[in-house]
């Protein structure tokens, strides 16, 4: 995703990876620094204005679902459309959590000096892709309970492709969110032309249209035989 942006991020996990960059930025007219969440995010295409009035519920409601994992909700524009979306980890948001997680457990003192290097911050951002098809029909879906699964979805995905192994929770959460999706996709009364993407039915036109050809059919009908 990074390289559809133009921007060149190197692993510096991998062995003497590290070293090579900190003597490439030594060298004239090169800049070399860590990757924040904040450079991806700058370089992601905003949504127009007045498509983000469309979705700023859909996005408040995602992000009040979202927040007991310490996860923001923004939505971009970017490269390939087949990406519905893109977990950012951000270290400093990391910090953050691990303090307040150590301040719950420490005694008053400590806690207040934990609490001394507080300040708002999320350790991951889900960016959900307005290029994406599926992103836009979930956005503009009731919020409901399958508006939820779709984002728990999304979200679990995310966490996946970004490397990250599912804790057990998540896993409880991912399968939830699975079998409400499976269940109103097979929900009865849903024929095959509903579930093409992109293609709404109007179920009253599809009906009158049928019963036309069944009386075309029938003799004496339009289309049918001649009585005799």
């Amino acid at each position: 995703m990074a390289r559809a942006q133009g921007l060149v991020v190197v692993n510096g996990g991998y062995v003497y990876d590290a070293d090579l960059l900190a003597r490439l930025a030594r060298r004239p007219g090169w800049s070399v620094r860590e990757l924040a969440t904040d450079d991806l995010v700058q370089v992601l295409a905003p949504i127009e204005p007045q498509r983000e009035l469309e979705v700023i519920d859909a996005i408040e409601s995602a992000q009040a679902l979202l927040a007991e994992e310490d996860c923001d909700v923004l939505v971009r524009e970017f490269a390939p459309a087949e990406m519905p979306a893109v977990l950012l980890r951000d270290r400093e948001g990391e910090h953050q959590r691990a303090l307040a997680r150590g301040k719950e457990s420490a005694d008053p003192v400590w806690g207040g000096v934990l609490a001394a290097f507080q300040r708002p911050a999320h350790s991951r951002r889900l960016v959900l892709n307005d290029s994406s098809s599926l992103v836009r029909r979930l956005l503009a879906a009731p919020r409901d309970e399958v508006f939820a699964a779709g984002l728990r979805s999304l979200y679990l995905t995310a966490v996946m492709l970004a490397g990250d192994g599912l804790r057990g929770r998540e896993v409880v959460n991912l399968n939830g969110a699975l079998e409400v999706l499976l269940a109103a996709g097979l929900a009865p009364g849903r024929d095959e032309t509903d579930a093409r993407p992109g293609v709404v039915v109007d179920r009253h036109e599809t009906e009158t249209t049928r019963r036309d050809e069944t009386n075309d059919d029938e003799p004496g009908g339009p289309g049918g035989g001649d009585q005799r």
